[in-house]
């Protein structure tokens, strides 16, 4: 095992790239438009995903 490169060390799970950031709005969007109005508890089981809070922010949802 000497001779493997040494990985970076991160501090947890990993940060999400902007193909992944807008891969989840915008299932989050198409979610909104088949089931709501709805909340973030009522997207985070549906989806699988945490932190959906950020991404409802980023979305601006509110009128």
């Amino acid at each position: 095992m000497a001779n493997q490169p040494s990985r970076p060390r991160t501090s947890g799970s990993p940060t999400p790239t902007d193909d992944s950031t807008a891969t989840v709005e915008a299932m989050i969007l198409r979610y909104l438009t088949t089931y709501g109005p709805a909340s973030v508890a009522d997207a985070q089981p549906w989806s699988g995903l945490t932190r959906l809070s950020e991404t409802f922010d980023r979305l601006d949802l509110r009128t």
